[in-house]
């Protein structure tokens, strides 16, 4: 069977949006950050994971092959428990990830481990099309679809969204005849409306609609929208409940009106964006403030070093926003999905390629928080993590085990690092869109396009710049002979002063805006844009309590961590910023050799007097004195890259 277009949500055809993404295998990551960063992705993440879920998951497939058949297995170490998640989706994540990875650069062997994992899943699968691991067992059907925490459904999207991603990406079919009929027994279940059940984790919304684009058949669609409704979203008023689940929720919201035009569905999903970026959003973009219940929390909670932020909920967010901006090209779309990217999604990952956060502290005081009463966790031979339950030093875990009977990495699932690889395989395509009158541009970075314009006339554009270190881009326009159509560029919302020059013609660009360049455009042509990156400082809300009276440090796209390894003297949670300090006096400078290649910034600050302090004092009394220094920063999504260590991203400004 001939390869598909290879694109990750295919809307093609969709009569409610004017951009249309272009297939992963369009775009091609030439040189400077994201192609780095796809490297490593490819080179080192895509096998890493594969061993972690080969180690994790493999056998259980094998015994669940087994107890299909044998009846066996209603109490034995496969009976499913509610805080047991659906591990089974990693499995299937990887392959999604696997499968983009093998598109772009095919690998016997990589061929080799997708085939084997797609031999280990298909034998579980029952003769009624259901297919779940934990109850693959016939004396555990009495269990199936009754507890929503067991996440069957969970894992049945993963699967759908995989095998359609391995279809298109290979032109094989039996892991997608497999999906699809998994898909039919959820419809036979659920579609009727009558079956009984809590809404489940967010995401088979969003593989259903796929199906439904890539089938034609309705019915997956159908039984999409009633998931979405029976989760109350069209009469959601805030952003709320657990960070993950809503932004997947609202990623099979927009794909639903951009088939439908539901337009109460597109209301409801700008509400809670505004809801979000007003009053829930971290200034990296990262969102879950609260650690119970992995959740969004009420207005402004948004703690530092406890809070939440898990990376799929940041990779759920920019994957919402990548879906709302094919609808009109609203630049602030493509500004959050950005930030994500730059910030709150990159953290996730260490920069060899093998180590991952779950939840990402904006604040770590860099040692481990003691408790006597927990210390027999370490005397059992269980891993510091364990002792210190997550409070503390938080650093990156090579994996997240929930089960094992001496767990190495309690209280998570590991969810983020599949996630991840995934999410960094289809990165080429968040590059660009196209539209009935030509090629939008979202996202910045050494690249190359290739494409048919909707005439059917082949255009490359390509990029030549070292964003975002470097505001200097030059975009070049080749075709065969004089094409025309319009270039639209994302002006970022942070660059005041941008400037784009074609043929010698220089343009003003408003900022947070696409710039919008129709003519005809001779082979070669070239475009430069100049994106300003002067170092800015931000401040919150003040109902941010935590970031009362604190300035954040942001350049270009890039937000800034203040490491106690670059600090050794001074306590950087300590240090402040003089009130009349300027940004304009902070110094930046690329360095090669530091975290693969990276801008510090050097931040002109004061701190305070060694000795003791009293906690509190009263407001007639002097703050205790304060010296002169200079704070050095890195990228956020750099830190924790060279050891456990002291870091805040928010230093508090000097009275």
């Amino acid at each position: 069977m001939s390869k598909v277009q290879n694109y990750v949500f295919d809307n093609s055809n969709s009569s409610y949006t004017n951009l249309k993404p272009v297939p992963v295998s369009a775009v091609k990551l030439t040189e400077g950050f994201w192609s780095d960063r796809l490297r490593v992705n490819t080179e080192v993440t895509v096998p890493y994971e594969f061993g972690m879920i080969r180690d994790d998951l493999f056998d259980k497939f094998r015994r669940a092959a087994t107890l299909k058949s044998s009846g066996l297995g209603t109490e034995n170490e496969d009976t499913p428990a509610p805080g047991r998640r659906a591990r089974e989706a990693n499995l299937h994540r990887w392959l999604e990830a696997a499968s983009f990875t093998l598109a772009g650069q095919h690998n016997a062997e990589l061929q080799g481990q997708v085939d084997e994992a797609i031999d280990l899943i298909l034998p579980v699968q029952e003769d009624d099309g259901y297919l779940h691991v934990n109850l693959a067992s016939k004396a555990m059907r009495n269990l199936r679809w009754k507890d929503a925490r067991l996440n069957e459904l969970y894992a049945s999207g993963h699967m759908i969204q995989a095998a359609i991603a391995h279809h298109r990406n290979t032109g094989e079919s039996r892991y997608l005849d497999s999906a699809i009929r998994v898909a039919d027994h959820i419809y036979d279940v659920f579609g009727a409306g009558t079956h009984q059940h809590d809404p489940s984790h967010p995401v088979v919304e969003m593989a259903l609609i796929e199906l439904y684009r890539a089938t034609g058949d309705s019915k997956y669609f159908d039984l999409a929208c009633y998931f979405i409704d029976h989760a109350g979203f069209e009469d959601m008023k805030e952003i709320a409940g657990h960070s993950v689940q809503i932004t997947f929720l609202l990623c099979a919201a927009i794909d639903a009106y951009c088939e439908s035009g539901r337009q109460s569905y597109l209301d409801a999903s700008t509400r809670l964006w505004n809801d979000m970026t007003n009053h829930k959003m971290y200034v990296t973009g990262a969102i879950g403030g609260r650690q119970v219940g992995e959740a969004m929390g009420q207005e402004y909670e948004l703690p530092h070093e406890h809070g939440y932020a898990e990376t799929c909920a940041a990779i759920g967010s920019a994957m919402w926003n990548w879906r709302a901006l094919q609808i009109d090209g609203e630049s602030k779309y493509a500004d959050q999905m950005e930030l994500c990217w730059f910030n709150s999604i990159m953290c996730g990952v260490n920069l060899a390629g093998d180590k991952f956060f779950y939840d990402n502290p904006h604040s770590s005081c860099g040692h481990a928080y003691f408790d006597p009463w927990l210390g027999n966790e370490i005397r059992d031979g269980q891993d510091y993590e364990s002792y210190r339950k997550w409070v503390g030093a938080p650093t990156r875990q090579e994996w997240f085990w929930v089960d094992r009977d001496t767990p190495r990495y309690p209280y998570r699932v590991a969810c983020c690092p599949p996630n991840l690889v995934r999410t960094i395989a289809q990165l080429p395509a968040y590059f660009y869109s196209s539209s009935d009158d030509g090629i939008w541009v979202h996202m910045y970075g050494g690249s190359q396009l290739d494409w048919n314009l909707r005439d059917g006339s082949a255009v490359q554009i390509s990029q030549a710049t070292n964003y975002p270190w470097d505001g200097e881009i030059v975009i070049e326009i080749d075709s065969q002979s004089p094409i025309e159509f319009t270039l639209h560029l994302r002006i970022p919302g942070w660059a005041r002063s941008a400037v784009v020059e074609v043929d010698g013609d220089k343009i003003d660009a408003a900022p947070g805006r696409y710039l919008h360049l129709h003519r005809v455009w001779n082979p070669g042509a070239k475009v430069r844009l100049t994106l300003p990156m002067p170092v800015e400082y931000l401040v919150a809300d003040s109902m941010v309590a935590e970031a009362r009276d604190s300035i954040a440090v942001k350049r270009g796209p890039i937000v800034y961590a203040f490491e106690g390894i670059d600090n050794p003297d001074a306590t950087v949670r300590r240090a402040a910023v003089p009130a009349s300090g300027n940004p304009s006096d902070v110094l930046s400078e690329y360095k090669a050799d530091l975290l693969d290649g990276v801008v510090s910034v050097e931040v002109p600050a004061l701190t305070p007097a060694e000795g003791e302090k009293p906690l509190y004092r009263t407001v007639d009394l002097p703050e205790s004195p304060h010296a002169e220094t200079s704070l050095k920063g890195v990228p956020f999504f750099s830190w924790d890259n060279r050891g456990e260590t002291e870091m805040t991203v928010w230093l508090r400004r000097h009275r």
